[in-house]
């Protein structure tokens, strides 16, 4: 199977985030199609989405939203939501999809990005500061 468009973090719920992204997007999960061995750390995360190049990595967890870790070989977006809210992941990341400057890979890289339910945040690479999208 050839890389996926979507990287799902390892603690993510397959079944709740995973599988309904592959209805839409080419997605893989850390854990399971991906990196078998669990308990990769956050750290090791980043070289590995660097190595598969042009990659969207999806996330929970806020130690991703970071303006240090935008890096043109793949797009960061941490979802700020509960654990128990992750099957909302779906449906926001096929929204985010339709805006402007998210729809294509192209436009994704570079980018570390933070959706919450009234704004989007994120960080581009070569652009000073945070910027900030209603929706």
């Amino acid at each position: 199977m050839s890389p996926p468009l979507v990287v799902v973090d390892e603690h993510l719920r397959y079944d709740r985030v995973t599988e309904p992204l592959q209805r839409f997007v080419k997605t893989q999960q850390i854990g399971v199609e991906l990196l078998q061995a669990k308990g990769l750390s956050d750290e090791q995360i980043i070289p590995f989405l660097r190595s598969l190049k042009r990659r969207t990595f999806v996330t929970i967890d806020n130690w991703f939203y970071k303006a240090r870790l935008c890096d043109n070989t793949y797009c960061l977006i941490y979802f700020h939501l509960a654990m128990e809210q992750q099957a909302q992941i779906p449906s926001l990341l096929r929204h985010l999809f339709q805006i402007a400057g998210f729809r294509t890979v192209r436009e994704r890289m570079g980018k570390v990005v933070r959706v919450g339910h009234e704004t989007i945040r994120y960080y581009q690479r070569n652009l000073p500061g945070e910027q900030t999208l209603a929706w």
